[in-house]
């Protein structure tokens, strides 16, 4: 069974569809019966969705560079 630690790293590869039938259905079992680890996954996929469309536009006002990385370590902080 997957656990809540585990989430973190292989959601990229879900996203991505990358994982094998199995554990595609391992993490799908887990995200459905856990809460915070569904809540993650639904907040990392919103961010790269979001991202491409961000190509190319200037922000309005100045963002750090590291800006992406400190929403993800908060919605990693979030789920803990």
């Amino acid at each position: 069974m997957l656990k809540c630690k585990d989430v973190p790293e292989q959601t990229d590869a879900y996203l991505a569809g990358e994982l094998s039938f199995l554990k595609r259905l391992e993490f799908k079992l887990h995200t459905f019966i856990c809460g915070p680890c569904r809540d993650y996954v639904k907040k990392l996929r919103l961010i790269t969705e979001a991202l491409p469309n961000l190509k190319g536009n200037k922000p309005c006002c100045d963002v750090d560079d590291n800006y992406i990385d400190d929403i993800i370590s908060k919605a990693n902080d979030e789920k803990h």
